[in-house]
């Protein structure tokens, strides 16, 4: 994701390891989509100098990530895209023994990812001339 807007993994790849597994690997809200609301927020606090603005644009393309993302599929919490709560050494031995990372959690970064490029593309959720968030 920080690819395709042309930002620094470097600098902003670990604020969002925690979010991993559903937050932490507790399996609560999906990472992908966690991932994608903190992208959207530095999009939009790139493009819009006053924080009104930018935090109405983000709020507003979060909470469409977040529905959209329920509705393909049918849900946003990692429990009931992958499966039980588990610990963390259960996590990673059922990960790699399954291959759940790649059957799943990749199909939901993936998808979310082509969602804000697609957006990005089609200009969702740029700014009017007057500076304020549209929508």
């Amino acid at each position: 994701m920080l690819e395709a807007f042309g930002m620094d993994e470097k600098a902003n790849l670990p604020a969002s390891l925690g979010f991993a597994g559903g937050i932490g690997r507790t399996q609560d809200v999906c990472g992908a989509l966690t991932g994608g609301i903190i992208a959207i927020g530095m999009d939009s606090g790139r493009k819009l100098e006053k924080f009104d603005d930018a935090w109405a644009r983000s709020s507003r393309l979060s909470r469409k990530l977040y529905r959209e993302f329920e509705k393909a599929f049918g849900s946003a919490t990692c429990v009931n895209l992958v499966g039980p709560i588990l610990t963390d050494k259960e996590i990673m031995e059922v990960w790699r023994e399954h291959g759940l990372l790649k059957s799943h959690c990749y199909k939901y970064c993936e998808w979310v990812v082509s969602t804000l490029v697609e957006w990005d593309e089609k200009g969702e959720g740029d700014t009017e001339a007057t500076g304020k968030a549209k929508g």
